[in-house]
């Protein structure tokens, strides 16, 4: 189209004066070895002028649509980073979720567990003191669950260490 405007210049008109010979690069195009004669239209403006004033505009929409093609290449890569961030975030939400209420069953079977030693010393002390007669029995069932919590507390600790990695394990064969 630019060739033809060029000839249609060329052919139109009016030789006023010195010809000039240019190397017009556009874009993509490029238009080499050109002469172009100053040149006149009704008006007295240079024909010529308006060539470089089309090229320019055509140069100048080209750039524009090159900046918005980047802009909305660059807006889609920004999406799609957030909906891969999104995705994390919601992966390692619901990886929270599951250790939050596997820490809540901890709590209630570690509570439990504690309870049942605790609630059995409780109950023996009182048979203890009503039945002298089932002493030595009793005695041993206290020893066994002071024990049994004191294992229970030893192992919770234990965790805490762990969980805290205050603790180094070495396995042994």
């Amino acid at each position: 189209m630019l060739a033809s405007i060029v000839c249609n210049l060329r052919d139109t008109a009016v030789i006023a004066g010195l010809n000039m010979a240019l190397m017009l690069v556009v874009a993509p195009l490029v238009i080499s070895d050109l002469t172009v004669t100053t040149a006149f239209g009704a008006v007295g403006v240079p024909l010529f002028t308006y060539l470089l004033i089309l090229i320019g505009v055509r140069h100048r929409t080209r750039l524009e649509r090159i900046r918005q093609d980047e802009l909305r290449q660059h807006r889609d890569h920004l999406e799609e980073m957030v909906q891969e961030r999104t995705t994390d975030l919601t992966t390692a939400n619901q990886r929270l979720n599951q250790l939050a209420r596997a820490k809540d069953e901890f709590v209630s079977n570690v509570s439990h567990e504690l309870r049942t030693p605790i609630t059995n010393i409780k109950l023996h002390h009182s048979l203890l003191q009503q039945r002298p007669d089932d002493h030595a029995r009793y005695l041993s069932i206290l020893e066994h669950e002071t024990e049994r919590l004191e294992n229970l507390i030893e192992s919770l600790l234990l965790l805490s260490r762990f969980d805290q990695q205050r603790v180094t394990v070495t396995f042994a064969p």
